[in-house]
């Protein structure tokens, strides 16, 4: 009797601990995941339609965010197929002080509101520019072209927010990177 409990009741332990478990939940596919995340982003645009402070903040979140991107894009480009030394060097520079400035701004968006959205996906002109610097006979100069303009676009949403801006962590933000800004301004006219 002992021989047969032996090997008959580990099985049947076995059957009545899986009737008696709790089913383990589903995972949800991919694409409920996207789904998911896109009806998360829709609430969080509804949010900051809804209020036109969000809606400024918004869209300087947007603006600083999109020529941060490029200009990292860029540089890594000029990194790889830069010339000169010096320029390479300052595309170094840009992108470990955009990474920095990136994550501090997200930070700050966080404090401001939990609605915000950080973006980082490029526009179409964007995507352009970049595959343009690809194909440069002179990575170097389109590289500081591009750069300076950013630049002074960056400069004046910054200028914008400091002065109209509602949200202080965001103000702070503009404050600090300003100085960046400015010194990227003084190494580009070196250049």
């Amino acid at each position: 009797m002992r021989h047969v409990l032996g090997y008959t009741l580990p099985p049947v332990l076995l059957l009545l601990s899986a009737c008696n478990s709790e089913p383990e939940p589903a995972q949800q596919t991919s694409d409920e995941l996207v789904a998911d995340a896109e009806a998360d982003q829709a609430e969080a645009l509804e949010t900051i339609a809804s209020s036109e402070e969000l809606t400024d903040a918004q869209s300087f979140l947007d603006n600083v965010v999109a020529i941060n991107t490029l200009q990292m894009g860029l540089a890594d480009i000029v990194k790889r197929n830069g010339e000169r030394e010096d320029v390479r060097a300052f595309a170094e520079m840009i992108v470990a002080d955009h990474r920095r400035l990136l994550t501090e701004l997200k930070e700050a968006a966080a404090e401001t509101s939990p609605d915000l959205v950080f973006n980082t996906s490029l526009s179409d002109d964007q995507q352009e520019a970049l595959a343009e610097m690809r194909g440069a006979r002179s990575a170097d100069d389109m590289f500081l072209e591009r750069v300076r303009e950013g630049n002074r676009e960056i400069a004046a949403s910054i200028d914008e927010e400091i002065a109209t801006g509602t949200y202080p962590a965001l103000i702070d933000w503009a404050n600090a990177a300003k100085t960046d800004v400015t010194a990227h301004a003084e190494a580009l006219s070196a250049l």
